[in-house]
């Protein structure tokens, strides 16, 4: 599996590119890429999702949006009980 940040990102499995999904998800994709092997917080996720004005059901949506990417990415994305 390849992902690219640099121009669109895109999500390439076997060489042929799989949908990353809606725009806020891929925005937490492009985070947790960018800040690849470092913990990131619930807050820090929401605060890249959305820039202040956080709906609330802002936590409930990065959950929706982590287990959508989990079933894309697998066991790449990895969850610790601090963030």
């Amino acid at each position: 599996m390849w992902f690219t940040v640099l121009g669109p990102l895109q999500v390439l499995r076997g060489g042929v590119c799989v949908d990353a999904g809606p725009f806020k998800q891929r925005v937490l994709l492009a985070m947790m890429l960018c800040r690849s092997g470092t913990v990131l917080s619930v807050g820090q996720l929401m605060g890249a999702v959305w820039d202040g004005g956080q709906p609330r059901t802002a936590r409930k949506n990065i959950q929706v949006y982590m287990s959508a990417l989990r079933k894309i990415a697998g066991s790449r994305i990895q969850r610790v009980s601090y963030g």
